[in-house]
């Protein structure tokens, strides 16, 4: 069997028709699963990170959670995949290589003035300026289930506030506020 390790994710299982469309695709071989996490499919990232590693990692997870993701490794790059294809939310790391993120956010908004843009970096507090062509601020480390609350906040899902995102980790310390959009103060890098 050629697709005997092939497998297909299905966000609809209930319905009459996916349930014929799994069993057919059973029979020809592939696994068939079915994944709830596919909420966000067809949501597309671009994240752009100087660091390898970093970035295979992210995106693997984000690939994982049901996004389209494309990853750039310097400004250059980012800019130039976005001449070519649209995102519906950009992560941009602050420290790349040719240009701080805060300055790719702004080339970036005069290209695709629609997309949300988070900003990560190891700074917690960034001047206004840096800001003002961010649509969310965040520390790098935080817990991945953060990072996807805010990705899903920006992406006009449930809205974040500051008691859900406050509950749903424990890594946060005393000083840590989510009152201002672009700023996510104060996550304990792991």
């Amino acid at each position: 069997m050629k697709n005997a390790f092939s497998t297909v994710l299905c966000a609809e299982y209930n319905s009459e028709e996916a349930i014929r469309l799994a069993a057919d695709l059973v029979k020809s071989g592939f696994l068939v699963r079915r994944e709830d996490k596919v909420k966000n499919a067809f949501s597309t990232v671009l994240y752009t990170e100087h660091d390898s590693q970093q970035r295979i990692r992210l995106a693997a997870d984000l690939k994982h959670c049901g996004f389209l993701v494309r990853t750039a490794e310097c400004a250059f790059d980012a800019l130039e995949l976005t001449t070519r294809e649209e995102f519906d939310v950009m992560i941009l790391d602050y420290d790349l290589p040719d240009m701080t993120g805060a300055q790719l956010a702004q080339e970036i908004r005069a290209l695709e003035p629609l997309t949300q843009i988070l900003l990560l970096s190891r700074r917690p507090h960034l001047p206004a300026g840096e800001l003002a062509y961010v649509d969310f601020h965040a520390v790098k480390g935080l817990p991945f289930d953060a990072l996807i609350e805010i990705i899903e906040s920006l992406l006009g899902s449930p809205t974040l506030s500051p008691e859900s995102a406050a509950s749903s980790r424990s890594s946060l310390d005393d000083d840590s506020i989510m009152g201002h959009p672009k700023q996510l103060l104060a996550v304990e890098s792991e």
